[in-house]
């Protein structure tokens, strides 16, 4: 897991480098704040299409559903798990941003 999570936190800095390339420094709290918020609905988009997605499997599952059907379930499954991730990386670049315009003020 310790790997795992420096992994994830290079993908962070990267997303962050990117972000700062794209727009400018927050310009007060507020703004900083709107952002993280915006990114923390679309993770939370993102898990509640995990979680339908998982349920609609068990479901596929308890009832004996073909394999090819399980398979593409679990693609969809994995698609938005993989977008979820992104969106959470998005979530905690976004508070680096934030910690890093407050350290600057």
């Amino acid at each position: 897991m310790d790997e795992l999570l420096e992994n994830i936190d290079e993908l962070v800095i990267e997303e962050l480098e990117r972000a700062n390339a794209v727009f400018p420094q927050f310009h007060g709290n507020h703004e900083a704040w709107a952002v993280l918020k915006e990114e923390v609905e679309e993770a939370d988009i993102e898990n509640t299409k995990v979680n339908k997605l998982l349920d609609m499997l068990w479901n596929s599952v308890r009832f004996n559903y073909k394999k090819d059907q399980l398979i593409s379930q679990c693609k969809s499954l994995k698609k938005h798990a993989l977008y979820n991730s992104a969106e959470n990386i998005q979530v905690a670049a976004m508070c680096d941003k934030f910690i890093n315009y407050l350290e600057v003020k």
